[in-house]
């Protein structure tokens, strides 16, 4: 990964994958930086917030994995699913915050579409 990231150091996704290899390894200053950085990327982009959340959640930092996950369903990220089996999520599990945010998904997925008019 840190070859990669010589060459491509704006590659977002090769941050926070190479983020959570580097907290699996006990490296955790340093996954927390890589974090960060893809953070700073592109802190807008729906699927990167729900990742960096992950690790955030991996690191025992809640409050900024809750933060950014609700980041992330501002921004587009609506499968309820995933924030409801992810493993990495494990840690936000019955902090009410989170809890809302998932019932707030089922909640959207299951309002009925507008009909066309005309």
């Amino acid at each position: 990964m840190e070859k990669h990231l010589e060459l491509n150091p704006d590659d977002a996704r090769a941050l926070y994958l190479g983020a959570s290899g580097l907290i699996q390894r006990g490296d955790r200053a340093r996954g927390l930086e890589w974090n960060r950085r893809a953070l700073a990327i592109d802190p807008e982009d729906s699927g990167l917030l729900y990742n960096v959340a992950c690790v955030f959640a991996l690191l025992g930092q809640k409050e900024d994995a809750i933060d950014t996950i609700s980041k992330s369903v501002a921004n587009g990220m609506h499968q309820w699913e995933w924030l409801e089996q992810d493993s990495d999520l494990d840690p936000l599990r019955g902090d009410p915050r989170f809890d809302a945010l998932i019932v707030g998904l089922k909640g959207q997925s299951s309002e009925p579409t507008a009909k066309r008019q005309g």
